[in-house]
């Protein structure tokens, strides 16, 4: 990110945390929307924008633009286990719940 190396943690505050591996500070504010523990985290680069894509027990998985720290969409709602992946050389989120599996195209979520 802008020539930055980062690490992206999740914290017992229900949120997303940058910080900066040369200087060892966090980047910007904790990025929150989540209101219940963050479960999953898994990071894509979609169009040349590095994205992180979270789950929670409050049944959404949220997708993050790291380099302004803003949430991009609307949350994906109903599912809270989640990983990141590729198919077909697609960034895919792919979630679950006890209702079964789903697979988000985060070419689509990223727009």
């Amino acid at each position: 990110m802008n020539g930055r190396t980062m690490v992206v943690a999740v914290g017992a505050d229900n949120a997303l945390h940058r910080w900066d591996l040369t200087t060892q500070e966090p980047i910007g504010a904790p990025m929150t929307g989540h209101t219940d523990r963050i479960q999953t985290l898994g990071t894509a680069t979609v169009a040349g924008r590095a994205i992180a894509v979270t789950g929670s027990d409050d049944a959404t998985t949220r997708v993050w633009d790291l380099a302004s720290g803003h949430q991009i969409g609307d949350p994906i709602t109903g599912h809270h286990l989640q990983m990141v992946t590729e198919t077909a050389g697609t960034p895919v989120a792919v979630t679950a719940s006890e209702d079964g599996i789903r697979v988000w195209d985060l070419t689509l979520a990223t727009r």
